[in-house]
């Protein structure tokens, strides 16, 4: 264990030492950095096997997702091809390993920010590495890594407990010990999103502006979700959270950072704060989504030194183009500053609630290297915590999407944790075949600390016609999500399934309350056990799952009978 290895970029390699330290059950290591030429080194790997892996051998490892993993799992040591795979950007930079009745977890927790997976099988033998993406760029703390033993119990649900009592030993505040009215509101009910207006995705026009500028697509105005609030009240669900997308000028993505003038097409300021206050007259509560992130040059609060410059001095461009054109990443500390002067206006207005901030947990930690607000890794990672922390402030709560975890101490909510699209533990064709089944490890970590719906999958489970949607929802501890027209990419290429929740006539919004109240109907059954831990996770025999929570409760999930049992 903790064999090193110094990858530079010219193509040779160099070993080098760890200072390890041993107390009990929990090892550390450190590697100074202060005398390495980081701008030589590709990457510096660190050796986790504790005893040679040989294939055939009994127990399992453990993987969170990453660029080729869209959820964790485990995997068993099963005879292989060689292999030398590098798994880039985890969304937890953890690994587990259990090994002829041994295990530990190992993570990262110095240069964590660039801390990646490297996996290599030779010869039927297994070597799991923490790999140190340094990449020529700046080291700015010493490298280390924690690995905690475990003892009895040796499944990866104690693995995540074991990683869960670290990061609540270091800052991390479970929903009941920071609950307060909004976030009760929040793990009480469903989210419930609606996007109302957008341009044409993908973009026609990159670098827009007011002439050039596409037309934008209205979906639904001010009043319309007003009248579905009244539908929803008479349908007997008497909470619910609502998200307005694309209410800002020009609509979803339009003119990021831009927010105002409240887009006049939907109804305008008037026609907004007209519907906050009905959805408060009827107890409903109502936040918005907004992007911190991205910018476009359309808008008009955004400066061209606002956008993030690489280390070549290359202004930093998103691979994805959407509503608004080309999409520059904005330097996380500007991104900050420009929300202070923008997300307090929109508390005046009266959203409240889970304000939701786009893209920050879908993508791995973000610097910049402009010379007038140059940002390392760690330091992009603290921004965007300012800025959850600004947001908790302002509304209440703070969401985002996806399961990068740099930025869960400071998070409430989670849209969806995951892009896997089946609804299978087992792997599928497509997917990596060192791995065998998908495992709920990232909930078991954080479940009662951070409210989520399982994947994008599971959003609208209520209008799907596979029960085993909604069952995922409650196997994985899941806040229900409804997205009205959350299909909006013109190419086809949406990634919250094939249903639609929509309200463009009558039958539409009949047919999504029906749904809604459905979900509502079971939620709140289970929405009492977003305030306890993930205790465990296990599976009973084929298609039957059994979640146990810290108050004792079990939720038995059958993916055969398309039910599930509940005991208090």
């Amino acid at each position: 264990m903790f064999e090193t290895i110094i990858n530079y970029i010219d193509g040779t390699k160099e070993s080098s030492k760890l200072n390890i330290n041993v107390s009990g059950e929990v090892t550390t290591a450190t590697l100074a950095v202060k005398e390495l030429d980081y701008k030589k080194i590709a990457s510096i790997d660190v050796l986790l096997n504790e005893d040679e892996i040989n294939a055939g051998d009994g127990g399992f490892f453990l993987v969170p997702a990453n660029n080729r993993l869209q959820d964790s799992a485990i995997g068993h040591y099963k005879e292989h091809d060689d292999l030398g795979l590098e798994l880039l950007y985890p969304k937890m930079t953890v690994l587990g390993i259990n090994h002829n009745n041994k295990a530990y977890i190992a993570f990262a927790t110095g240069m964590k920010e660039i801390a990646w997976h490297y996996i290599k099988i030779k010869d039927n033998k297994y070597y799991f590495y923490m790999r140190f993406a340094v990449r020529g760029e700046e080291l700015y703390e010493d490298i280390a890594l924690r690995v905690h033993t475990l003892s009895g119990d040796l499944s990866y649900s104690a693995m995540a407990r074991s990683y869960r009592g670290y990061l609540l030993d270091n800052g991390y505040k479970t929903i009941k010990e920071r609950l307060h009215p909004a976030l009760a509101y929040a793990a009480d009910t469903m989210y419930v999103r609606i996007r109302m207006g957008w341009k044409p995705v993908p973009c026609t026009v990159l670098e827009q502006t007011e002439e050039t500028e596409p037309e934008m697509h209205v979906a639904c105005t001010f009043s319309d979700v007003e009248n579905l609030m009244h539908e929803y009240k008479k349908a007997g669900i008497d909470k619910a959270e609502f998200c307005l997308v694309g209410f800002n000028k020009s609509g979803h993505d339009g003119r990021w950072p831009q927010i105002f003038p409240i887009e006049e097409r939907l109804g305008g300021e008037e026609g907004l704060k007209k519907l906050i206050k009905t959805a408060h007259s009827l107890g409903y509560t109502v936040c918005c989504h907004t992007n911190s992130t991205d910018g476009y040059t359309i808008a008009n609060n955004l400066a061209d030194s606002d956008i993030a410059r690489k280390n070549n001095g290359e202004k930093s461009v998103n691979c994805e183009y959407w509503s608004g054109g080309r999409t520059y990443n904005i330097c996380p500390k500007r991104g900050y500053e420009i929300s202070e002067e923008t997300l307090p206006p929109l508390a005046k207005l009266g959203f409240s609630g889970t304000h939701y901030i786009d893209v920050i947990t879908a993508t791995p930690p973000r610097n910049c290297y402009h010379k007038e607000h140059k940002v390392n890794y760690k330091e992009g990672v603290e921004w965007f915590d300012k800025l959850f922390i600004l947001s908790r402030r302002l509304f209440g709560c703070i969401g985002s999407e996806c399961s990068f975890t740099h930025n869960y101490k400071y998070l409430d909510y989670v849209l969806y944790d995951t892009f896997r699209k089946c609804l299978k533990h087992e792997r599928q064709a497509d997917e990596p075949d060192f791995v065998d089944e998908f495992v709920p490890f990232l909930q078991l970590v954080f479940h009662g600390i951070v409210l989520s719906n399982p994947q994008a999958s599971t959003v609208n489970a209520g209008l799907s016609s596979d029960p085993a949607a909604m069952l995922k929802v409650i196997e994985y501890g899941g806040r229900p999500a409804i997205y009205y027209y959350s299909k909006f990419v013109s190419n086809g290429k949406d990634w919250m399934g094939d249903i639609d929740f929509r309200m463009s006539n009558p039958e539409e919004v009949e047919e999504g309350v029906r749904a809604a109240k459905k979900m509502y109907d079971v939620y709140e059954e289970l929405s009492f056990l977003q305030y306890e831990l993930m205790e465990s996770h296990e599976k009973l025999s084929e298609g039957v799952y059994k979640t146990v929570y810290s108050d004792g409760s079990t939720v038995t999930v059958d993916y055969n009978k398309n039910t599930y049992t509940l005991e208090k």
